[in-house]
C-alpha cells in the first residue's frame, strides 16, 4: 500500500500530460478527436487524483504530483519534441527524484 501513494499521482501526472499533448494537437490541427480524447483523459485523471487522496495527505500528494509532472514534461520535451535540456533542467529532474525518495523515507 505504501507505493500506491506514488503510483496514483504518477498516473494522474501522465494522464494530464498526455491530455495536454492532445490539446496541443487539437490547437494545431483543429481536429475534434484530440480535443475529446484530452477531455476524457482529464476526467480520468481527476478520478485517479480523488482516489489517491484516500492514501495520503493533500500536501504530500500535491508535492509528488508537481515533481512528477515537471519531470515527465521535461523528458517529453527532450525525447519527443527534441528540445534541449539545460544543465539546470537536468539538475531539477535529479533533485525532484531525490525529493520524492526523501518523502518516502
Amino acid at each position: 500500500m505504501k507505493y500506491i501513494a506514488i503510483i496514483l499521482p504518477t498516473i494522474v501526472a501522465i494522464l494530464e500530460i498526455i491530455a495536454d499533448i492532445l490539446f496541443k494537437e487539437w490547437a494545431i490541427h483543429a481536429k475534434k478527436i484530440p480535443l475529446f480524447s484530452g477531455i476524457i483523459l482529464y476526467v480520468l485523471a481527476t478520478f485517479a487524483w480523488a482516489f489517491s487522496l484516500k492514501y495520503q495527505g493533500l500536501v504530500r500528494a500535491v508535492l509528488i504530483f508537481g515533481i512528477i509532472t515537471a519531470t515527465v514534461a521535461i523528458l517529453i520535451g527532450i525525447f519527443i519534441y527534441k528540445e534541449q535540456a539545460s544543465p539546470l533542467n537536468i539538475l531539477g529532474i535529479i533533485l525532484g527524484i531525490i525529493s520524492i525518495i526523501l518523502l518516502e523515507i
